[in-house]
């Protein structure tokens, strides 16, 4: 349900308001710990120089760990990148009855190839988690760095 409500909640803000509607498919991995590899499927709505991106990541970090992400961005453009810095909070569970509530902070760069519509992009999304799971404990920290593709829907 928390992945299918911020998705609800984009749709109904960015219609009305004719808002830029982007979808995002990223790989990377934690750095600086236990190296776990993260994909990411990203909905974004940009409006006005801002955005609403709801994001869920699955982490190979065992026992089908993954997260839900809910940022609001600040977005600058120039006629060939877009830059962007974002927070909001991070709601990461695991396949067990365990979750954690946490924040997370994000910043990316990405390039505008002819036309608009698809921008190649890395990213850095910094956030710390420690979930237990019966005697043991699913923990990340630091920052995944992503490499990503970007494609504008409408």
């Amino acid at each position: 349900m928390k992945t299918v409500l911020p998705l609800l909640l984009l749709v109904v803000l960015a219609l009305p308001l004719h808002a830029e509607i982007r979808g995002d498919l990223r790989l990377g991995a934690f750095i600086g710990g236990n190296d776990d590899p993260v994909g990411t499927l990203e909905l974004e709505a940009r409006y006005h120089g801002w955005a609403l991106a709801p994001a869920y990541e699955a982490i190979q970090g065992g026992y089908g760990t993954h997260a839900t992400h809910i940022n609001l961005r600040k977005i600058f453009q120039t006629t060939k990148n877009t830059y962007w810095i974002g927070a909001g909070p991070t709601w990461v569970r695991t396949n067990e009855p365990s979750s954690e509530h946490t924040w997370n902070v994000d910043a990316g760069m990405a390039w505008r190839l002819r036309g608009g519509a698809w921008e190649p992009f890395f990213s850095l999304r910094f956030y710390n988690f420690k979930v237990p799971v019966f005697r043991d404990e699913v923990e990340e920290k630091g920052a995944v760095l992503q490499v990503g593709i970007s494609r504008r829907f409408w």
